[in-house]
């Protein structure tokens, strides 16, 4: 499983697909940020405060969880946009962060020959396979591991 700390910006009530192209767009540009099962509690802990610095009044909205396979599975159907039938459209990738060992990023393949028009065109298409992939479960932080995160809300 991965896990993905949601959280709500400041005056503004996030939808649900605000929150997938948030990700998405993540994917796209420099990484989706999520942290592996095996992750500690103290792990989801610093990833939340880090998340959080500097904008105290972001509320975590709670753990989106979801299956690395179901994305890692997403290819291509069709020959367009810079992909051949089968082509891979996401990969999850372990990221080297110093005391985060569990940490990885989802990131969108590039489509080749690469263009950024072609990118462009691929992306958009392939966007709906990944809100799918990951779903729209989210957990509240107080359910979440019987509510580790409940304490991360006076976090600064």
């Amino acid at each position: 499983m991965l896990h993905s700390v949601v959280f709500d910006p400041p005056d503004i009530q996030m939808r649900n697909d605000a929150i997938w192209y948030t990700f998405i767009t993540h994917a796209e540009v420099n990484g989706m940020s999520v942290l592996r099962g095996n992750a500690s509690d103290e792990e989801f802990k610093e990833t939340v405060r880090l998340r959080r610095q500097g904008k105290p009044n972001h509320k975590l909205k709670g753990v989106l969880s979801f299956r690395c396979n179901a994305v890692r599975r997403l290819s291509a159907a069709t020959d367009s946009n810079g992909r051949k039938v089968g082509d891979r459209l996401y990969c999850v990738l372990d990221t080297d962060i110093a005391g985060r060992p569990s940490h990885a990023d989802v990131f969108a393949t590039l489509p080749l020959p690469y263009d950024k028009s072609v990118a462009k065109q691929a992306f958009r298409s392939q966007r709906k396979s990944l809100m799918d992939a990951i779903g729209n479960a989210i957990e509240k932080p107080s359910a979440f591991r019987n509510g580790i995160l409940d304490d991360t809300q006076s976090v600064a």
